[in-house]
């Protein structure tokens, strides 16, 4: 069973890895209700936090992209496996900010494909 978000943009956060707080990374800040509610005004600053991602993750990202792209799901070993095979470390803070970074992602395109000013959005605690 996994925790949601849904609003303007949805998905299922990462089991085990990612918390329903992830929105405020990028902005968002939680209004009152049994649901988190979140809101984000500020489109830059979900630019600039996927620009920290992206320099935290480095060559990562560009192996995580790839991987995801070749497979539907994974475990551990498997994506530990695939780092390996490519001299890379995977560890578990690259992993949570590479789910972050997707997150992030469906923020960006949001803005960019709606022209909104506000993404808005509701995530399971």
């Amino acid at each position: 069973m996994g925790r949601y978000y849904s609003g303007i943009i949805e998905g299922k956060f990462w089991f085990g890895l990612q918390s329903s707080r992830v929105g405020e990374r990028f902005g968002a800040y939680e209004h009152d209700s049994n649901l988190i509610l979140y809101q984000i005004n500020d489109k830059q600053i979900a630019i600039d936090e996927m620009k920290n991602i992206k320099e935290v993750l480095g060559k990562s990202l560009e192996l995580f992209d790839k991987f995801f792209k070749e497979h539907v799901g994974y475990n551990d070993e498997m994506l530990k496996e695939y780092f390996e095979k490519n001299n890379t470390k995977l560890t578990r803070e690259l992993l949570s900010d590479y789910a972050d970074y997707c997150f992030g992602r469906d923020v960006i395109r949001h803005f960019e494909r709606t022209g909104a000013t506000t993404c808005w959005f509701e995530a399971e605690c």
